[in-house]
């Protein structure tokens, strides 16, 4: 039967991030299979549980990735929530974010179609940052519960408020999908454009601190010798990005893998960093060791 052509993004890039979430998928139940705790998946963008390999875009008619983006595909292929749902050792429990109600009742299919894995899964039309930050206040430890997290926006819905709470429960291990290039392409010679570009990066980045990271002041001197005109030069690339998210993470978590997976366009151009981070202290190093032999391969 044909699935829907509602998930329109990614492409090479896309299968590759999805390989590695699984692989993570199933050697953390197995891993944690005779501990007690209660296990849980949250994919905080699930959206249809399908995907259809298409042009990525972060917003109507606007393309942050210019033509770094995918063609278009016919074929449908599994998303996130779909691929969790496969893992021969399920969780306990399965919540599905999403904030389109259209896609909400395909989640609803996807959940009816699991059989006894139904009655484990949580269906939830909200949005992801108001969702994460709920949970974030729940006593994890306490109640014996630990979950993956996969946070995996389509462009840059996520707040750093929101990976910040996840880190504080202590019980989560996050897999952030860090979007490299749409943020590099915000990022001017001389500065960000739009106030409202500079907004969304400090809600991203936690603040405005980043501005001192990514840009250099150098004094230019003005046709009036009593004044002096302050210009800004960009100073970091694609790679300086990843590794500032990297840094981010380990201020908040037990441990992070320090390389993520860089995933590219066909034209090699970097797309997204698919991060990895631990919340636990004593499962941390277990943790990271597995995700970065995932991320190696």
């Amino acid at each position: 039967m044909a699935r829907p052509a509602d998930q329109q993004f990614g492409g090479d890039w896309t299968e590759r991030k999805l390989d590695a979430l699984a692989a993570y998928l199933g050697k953390y139940t197995t891993a944690l299979s005779k501990q007690p705790f209660q296990l849980e998946y949250i994919d905080a963008f699930a959206g249809t549980g399908y995907r259809e390999i298409a042009e990525y875009r972060e917003g109507p008619g606007t393309s942050l990735f210019g033509e770094t983006a995918d063609e278009a595909m016919e074929k449908y292929l599994e998303g996130s929530a779909a691929r969790a749902l496969k893992i021969a050792r399920p969780f306990h429990r399965y919540a599905f974010v999403e904030l389109s109600a259209d896609k909400v009742r395909k989640l609803e299919q996807l959940k009816s179609a699991n059989g006894k894995l139904a009655e484990r899964i949580e269906i939830v039309q909200s949005d992801a940052n108001t969702y994460l930050a709920a949970r974030a206040q729940e006593n994890w430890i306490k109640a014996g519960r630990r979950a993956v997290v996969f946070v995996d926006p389509f462009g840059m819905q996520v707040n750093w408020h929101t990976i910040e709470g996840l880190a504080a429960t202590k019980a989560v291990d996050l897999w952030l999908l860090y979007p490299v290039s749409a943020i590099n392409r915000l990022l001017s010679r001389s500065g960000v454009r739009f106030d409202s570009w500079r907004a969304r990066l400090d809600r991203v980045f936690g603040g405005p601190a980043w501005f001192n990271a990514f840009y250099k002041k150098t004094p230019a001197q003005s046709l009036f010798p009593s004044v002096e005109d302050a210009r800004y030069e960009k100073s970091i690339d694609i790679d300086g990005l990843t590794a500032y998210m990297v840094g981010k993470l380990e201020t908040v978590f037990a441990q992070v893998v320090k390389k993520p997976l860089v995933l590219l366009a066909r034209n090699q151009t970097p797309l997204f960093a698919l991060c990895f981070a631990a919340a636990n202290p004593k499962g941390a190093p277990i943790a990271c060791r597995i995700a970065k032999h995932i991320l190696e391969q």
